[in-house]
């Protein structure tokens, strides 16, 4: 029930999946897989992780374009660990060697290639047996600013809100001239300017591979803004009961 210190902004709470390094960390440690799969819950066990990777993914794929539009990220939402499975998971997805069907697969187990493989093969597996040139680029941008916003956090300089995935340039920009909600920008404006960055890249380039990468990372940030909106919208309404 609403009462006089009831306060919208105080149960304002993210309903994505976190993927800071202290979270992956926690879920690693903290996962009751092989107790359940020993409990003879291997269905359940099994449902569970699907839903934890799914959620993982996409949060992983909606950074990409986040980092580039946002600052000031939560602890919760970037971090070292989060750049290195974003970045891995561009190469797996650029690679010509993997189908695409596998590669969500294949980017779980990508990383123990590092033990089998000769610097050249790596090489050759990152740079030359690709379907984009514009996707190492991506990735390498993804790294960069990723790394920048991590290193910000790490310093101190993140968001004091630990969850928030990044306060928006564009909306800063736009909300000097004119009124306009977060979600707007965040949930809207940003993924269709991720769209046409892709349409872009296929129509002038004629890279399809990263135009799809694009496309896919744009409905990844808008699904999540929409699952924080209608969990807040649900907060929302048990608190005007």
């Amino acid at each position: 029930m609403r009462t006089e210190e009831s306060n919208y902004d105080d149960i304002k709470i993210s309903r994505n999946r976190k993927i800071g390094d202290t979270s992956i960390i926690y879920g690693i440690v903290n996962s009751q897989f092989l107790r359940m799969i020993i409990l003879k819950e291997g269905a359940k066990a099994w449902y569970e992780q699907l839903q934890y990777y799914r959620q993982f993914m996409t949060a992983l794929l909606a950074l990409s374009p986040s980092v580039f539009f946002r600052r000031l990220f939560g602890a919760e939402t970037c971090g070292f660990l989060t750049t290195l499975c974003g970045l891995n998971f561009i190469l797996v997805f650029n690679s010509i060697n993997i189908p695409i069907i596998f590669k969500p697969i294949v980017a779980l187990f990508s990383p123990l290639l590092v033990f089998f493989k000769s610097g050249e093969e790596l090489y050759d597996l990152v740079f030359v047996e690709v379907h984009s040139q514009i996707l190492i680029y991506v990735a390498a941008l993804l790294a960069t600013l990723s790394l920048i916003h991590t290193t910000m956090i790490y310093a101190g300089f993140g968001n004091k809100k630990m969850t928030t995935r990044g306060e928006s340039w564009i909306y800063t920009w736009i909300s000097k001239y004119r009124s306009i909600d977060n979600f707007t920008v965040q949930g809207v404006i940003e993924p269709i300017l991720t769209i046409i960055i892709g349409f872009v890249f296929w129509e002038l380039a004629g890279d399809l591979w990263a135009a799809v990468y694009l496309w896919i990372s744009a409905s990844c940030v808008a699904i999540m803004q929409l699952t924080d909106k209608s969990a807040q919208m649900k907060d929302q309404a048990i608190l005007d009961m």
